[in-house]
């Protein structure tokens, strides 16, 4: 390794390798950013962070990321402007929430530019410029601000690793590709976290670790948890029911499939799609919180299910507690028969090709506290202090 502030380590070997290095900032390419500087997420926190907040801000990109920055700026009296290359905020989210989530950063004063490509960047008395084209008119605008910051997602850090020197496989995007068991291309050496591609969620991450301590290392797992003398069941991942909070005004959070995900798989699933909406303003607690029928205000969870087997197929809120609302669904559908899905065939030691030889699947009884620890939490959501349950009580 070489050290930051110079010179190199030992050469250090082991049986098994977790490779966790993360992803950072993606920097889009603009005309004139040798000569004016943006900001990204990583930038913004240190010494770049304001002293006083800046009179006037643009974001470019309107994820997570972008969508929280603005909501967090706009609160501390910036005037926020927001230039998404889409034709929505949070495109990975259900199409409801996204259009109310739009119509409240518009009654916050947020103004957001859809279908717009980023194209230079430049300073005019005092101000940063940002030139932006419409990708379907190809008008031409200039906005300015005091400051522009960048949120276009994320890139691998598995540049940095020089994985090249290595038999390790990543996909055309650069990311890590792993099995189900977290194993990479090379026997010994996994991979968890954002560089692995399954999602960039810290929580994820939680989930992963949490697997590779259960299979690898499972002396370090809390005392009782497994009998005496018995080796613990080995665990696998699943990716397809990953908990989401977007920490906007309104919260926003998301599990499974999104209506219109959910329709295009109908036909080759069979399913009857329904789709059912609930507003805060038909609970007691939420007429309490001052939300009524009709408030612009008043947000709402959306639930998609198959009708004919009754099973949940996504899951989309947005309101107060988002975050805490989601669990519930988070912890059903992490529970019962979890069947083992391959992610990866041509990845495999011996012992994930005997397992899938098998109808290797688990069960997990949702009145044991080891399965609710086993269901993924959304960091930071209030839910880490109830689902984290297994180290704080003693089974032995």
């Amino acid at each position: 390794m070489e050290y930051n502030q110079g010179g190199f380590s030992e050469e250090i070997t082991a049986d098994i390798i977790v490779l966790a290095a993360g992803a950072r900032s993606r920097r889009i390419k603009l005309q004139g950013m040798e000569t004016t500087s943006y900001l990204t997420s990583e930038d913004i926190f240190g010494a770049s962070w304001p002293q006083k907040s800046y009179k006037s801000l643009i974001i470019v990109g309107a994820g997570a990321i972008g969508t929280e920055f603005a909501h967090a700026f706009s609160s501390f009296g910036t005037k926020v402007t927001v230039v998404q290359f889409e034709d929505r905020l949070l495109p990975k989210m259900d199409k409801d929430i996204s259009k109310y989530l739009g119509e409240r950063f518009a009654d916050l004063g947020i103004k957001v530019h859809y279908n717009q490509i980023s194209k230079k960047i430049m300073k005019k008395d005092g101000e940063k410029v940002l030139q932006i084209e419409d990708k379907i008119t190809g008008e031409i605008k200039e906005l300015k601000a005091e400051e522009i910051l960048v949120a276009a997602g994320v890139v691998p850090n598995t540049d940095l690793l020089e994985l090249s020197n290595t038999s390790i496989q990543m996909n055309a995007q650069g990311w890590i590709r792993t099995n189900e068991f977290l194993e990479t291309s090379v026997e010994g050496v996994y991979a968890i976290g954002d560089i692995n591609g399954h999602g960039q969620l810290r929580h994820k991450a939680n989930y992963e670790a949490d697997i590779l301590v259960h299979n690898l290392f499972p002396e370090a797992l809390p005392p009782g948890q497994v009998a005496e003398g018995m080796k613990p069941e080995r665990r696998f991942a699943r990716f397809e029911y990953i908990p989401s909070v977007t920490y906007t005004y309104p919260q926003v959070s998301s599990i499974g499939l999104s209506e219109e995900e959910a329709r295009k798989q109908a036909s080759e699933k069979g399913w009857d799609i329904r789709v059912g909406y609930h507003h805060y303003s038909s609970t007691a607690k939420g007429y309490a919180m001052g939300f009524e029928p009709g408030d612009k205000e008043d947000g709402f969870i959306k639930v998609i299910i198959d009708a004919k087997s009754k099973y949940i197929l996504g899951v989309h809120i947005i309101g107060a507690e988002a975050g805490i609302l989601l669990q519930p669904y988070a912890s059903l559908l992490g529970s019962g028969r979890i069947e083992h899905v391959v992610y990866e065939q041509e990845i495999g030691s011996e012992e994930t090709k005997k397992a899938r030889a098998t109808d290797y699947s688990r069960y997990l009884d949702p009145h044991k506290v080891t399965s609710i620890t086993e269901a993924m939490t959304a960091h930071p959501a209030l839910t880490e202090l109830v689902m984290w349950t297994q180290y704080f009580v003693p089974m032995k």
